[in-house]
C-alpha cells in the first residue's frame, strides 16, 4: 500500500469517530442545560458583559459544543457564555460595556420589554456531538475549538 493511501485510510478511520450535526438552540434551551454544580466560573463581569452586549446587538458569535446524552445534552463548551446569560436575566449582572454605552450599568429588567423579548428569542448556534463520541476525540475537538494557534 502506498503512503498516500495509508494516510487516507487513517484520516477516514479517525473521522468516523466524530459524528456531529450543527443546529440552533433557543436561548432558553441552553439555560435549561446549564449545570451549575459541575461548573466553576472563570469569567469576570467585564467579559460576561461583552458577551451579552454582542448578543444584544446580534453580532455573530462562536458556536456552543454539546454532547448528546440519551434524550438530553451536556454543555462541553459554552458554560461561561450560558452562565453570563443566566446572570444577566436573573439581575446578577449589570452590564459594563463600551459599544452601546447607554447600556452601561443596566440589567436585563431595565431594558424595554420589547428588547427583553427580543433577547429571549435569540437562538444560539451549536455543534451536537453524537453520544458515542469517545473521550479522546472529545478532548481533541474541544482543544481544536479553544486553543489559539
Amino acid at each position: 500500500m502506498r503512503e498516500s493511501e495509508e494516510i487516507e485510510m487513517q484520516i477516514r478511520q479517525i473521522s468516523k469517530k466524530c459524528l456531529y450535526r450543527t443546529t440552533e438552540f433557543a436561548l432558553e434551551e441552553m439555560i435549561l442545560l446549564y449545570q451549575s454544580k459541575k461548573h466553576i466560573e472563570k469569567w469576570c463581569n467585564i467579559k460576561k458583559s461583552g458577551y451579552i452586549e454582542s448578543l444584544i446587538i446580534s453580532y455573530p458569535l462562536e458556536l456552543f459544543l454539546l454532547l448528546e446524552q440519551g434524550s438530553s445534552y451536556i454543555i462541553i463548551d459554552g458554560n461561561e457564555r450560558t452562565k453570563s446569560i443566566i446572570d444577566f436575566i436573573n439581575g446578577d449582572l449589570k452590564l459594563t460595556v463600551t459599544r452601546v454605552n447607554k447600556l452601561d450599568g443596566k440589567s436585563y429588567n431595565e431594558l424595554m420589554l420589547s428588547r427583553q423579548r427580543n433577547f429571549m428569542r435569540k437562538s444560539l448556534r451549536v455543534i451536537v456531538l453524537n453520544e458515542d463520541t469517545d473521550s479522546e476525540t472529545l478532548y481533541h475537538i474541544y482543544h481544536s475549538l479553544n486553543d489559539k494557534l
